[in-house]
């Protein structure tokens, strides 16, 4: 079911793969709430996102805490999301290391903050883009 939300995605019917994704998403598939998160994001429905973020961020899936990080920060809840930040970056995602240390830089902890813009920047040897505010669906 995912892999139709992905189909349906790539061939630009947003609402049928969003379909197939709430289907896979209410069997446990985490890049589906994921998918879904994303897409119900870019629809203006936050609170809906958040919920489709935080469980597939509580099945360990990286790029919804990552996400669901970016989500809290927008709104101000900065505590929040940098726990969501450091789940992530511990699981190794690099856009999670890098905003992660922005945020320690802002609070005025350098040496964390250096930690892991060092560790970000290991991670993104060979890529070349800046990280995004949040990510796009399809994974």
């Amino acid at each position: 079911m995912h892999s139709l939300g992905i189909l349906f995605k790539e061939r630009g019917d947003e609402k049928e793969a969003a379909q197939w994704w709430r289907r896979a998403a209410d069997l446990g598939d985490s890049g589906a709430m994921y998918n879904l998160g994303v897409v119900l994001r870019e629809r203006g429905d936050e609170k809906e996102a958040e919920h489709w973020y935080r469980r597939a961020a509580d099945l360990n899936d990286a790029g919804a805490m990552y996400n669901l990080a970016v989500l809290l920060g927008e709104r101000g809840d900065e505590k929040e999301a940098e726990h969501w930040y450091r789940r992530a970056a511990d699981l190794n995602d690099a856009d999670a290391m890098y905003n992660l240390a922005v945020l320690l830089r802002d609070r005025g902890d350098q040496e964390e903050s250096e930690h892991w813009w060092l560790r970000a920047a290991h991670r993104r040897i060979g890529e070349t883009d800046e990280p995004a505010t949040s990510r796009p669906a399809t994974k």
